[in-house]
């Protein structure tokens, strides 16, 4: 959260937008927008921004998901791994009986 001032802009809310910022560019925009309730500018570029922000949050859902399913396999590897080595241990100590 940023602190409010009368140094925002429309242009400070499109750098912090074209940074990756856009929380913070939707708070500006919302600041400036209490000031001129009117602005369809101000309000396309806040509905434009939530929409990419809500995009945003569903692909990193995405890759969290993503990560999971990863790990989940990798962990299936490990026990199948150590079963393996398991077997093959017991079966070089059956062969030197």
């Amino acid at each position: 959260m940023i602190k409010h001032n009368e140094f925002f802009t429309i242009s400070l809310a499109k750098a912090y937008s074209s940074q990756g910022h856009g929380k913070e560019a939707l708070e500006i925009y919302r600041h400036l927008l209490q000031g001129s309730p009117e602005d369809q500018i101000l309000k396309d570029a806040i509905s434009e921004l939530e929409n990419a922000v809500h995009k945003d949050s569903d692909q990193a859902l995405q890759k969290k998901t993503d990560l999971d399913s990863l790990f989940e396999t990798w962990m299936e590897w490990i026990l199948k791994y150590k079963v393996f080595m398991t077997l093959k241990r017991l079966k070089s100590q059956r062969k030197q009986k």
